[in-house]
């Protein structure tokens, strides 16, 4: 009796053996799935450093000038090298009361830290455009103090850029900028801003285009139909708008 009371002891713990290591190989095998997914789902969410950025333009409007100015906010195309410690670049340019038109010239403004006390008297800068070299006419001033605790000066440049050119640096393979003989590449992010501001242009020409052709067809209508039903005062009245509104520009 004891015999057999043994062998019954023995085989019931060699199933409680078995029965735990199914369940610890189960447990591991679910772990090993969980840390094999993990980094997929880091991936997953990841987002790329570019996708963060975003390009600042903004309208205002100056009630007492009655003028609207569109404005790239500055965008950094350079840290430290050479005597520069920065540089940046920006563009606006403005169009009398709120209708948008699509400018002449562009103000492209380039803005500089320069790890010096005094500014250069004479400063020589040129656009490389795929290789083409574009001279511009500049207003200069210096900015004092950017950097705090630094003795640096600062240095802003406006540059009066048709709007044909600004065009050509959008559509360019590479955009270089020569401050002397320190050369700074334009990379493709900072192309991009001026694309979108350039896009920016076209979008609001596009809508005063859209809506004054509108507006001309409406009142050629009304001219049209107040001849065939109303007195000719009123038909004057209504030619006198059509006028007005031919004569203004399709932007």
């Amino acid at each position: 009796m004891f015999a057999l009371l043994s062998i019954l002891v023995f085989l019931i713990s060699l199933g409680g053996a078995d029965h735990g290591v199914r369940w610890q190989a189960q447990r591991d095998t679910a772990l090993d799935l969980r840390e094999a997914e993990e980094p997929k789902r880091r991936r997953r969410f990841a987002l790329p450093a570019h996708s963060k950025q975003s390009v600042d333009i903004k309208t205002t409007f100056d009630e007492a000038k009655n003028r609207s100015t569109v404005r790239l906010a500055p965008v950094q195309i350079s840290g430290e090298k050479d005597k520069y410690y920065s540089l940046h670049i920006a563009a606006a340019y403005s169009y009398p009361g709120r209708v948008p038109q699509r400018p002449e010239t562009i103000d492209f403004e380039l803005r500089s830290v320069v790890k010096a006390r005094k500014l250069k008297i004479d400063l020589y800068v040129e656009f490389v455009v795929d290789g083409e070299k574009v001279f511009l006419s500049s207003s200069r001033s210096a900015i004092k103090n950017p950097v705090r605790g630094r003795p640096w000066v600062g240095e802003r440049l406006i540059f009066r850029v048709p709007y044909e050119t600004l065009l050509k640096i959008t559509k360019a393979q590479q955009f270089e900028i020569k401050m002397d003989a320190v050369t700074f590449g334009v990379g493709e992010k900072q192309l991009e801003a001026l694309r979108e501001f350039v896009r920016k242009i076209s979008a609001d020409s596009a809508m005063v285009r859209k809506r004054t052709s509108e507006s001309h067809s409406t009142y050629l209508s009304l001219c049209r139909e107040g001849g065939k039903r109303s007195a000719p005062p009123l038909n004057s009245n209504c030619q006198s708008r059509l006028n007005e509104s031919l004569s203004q520009p399709l932007v």
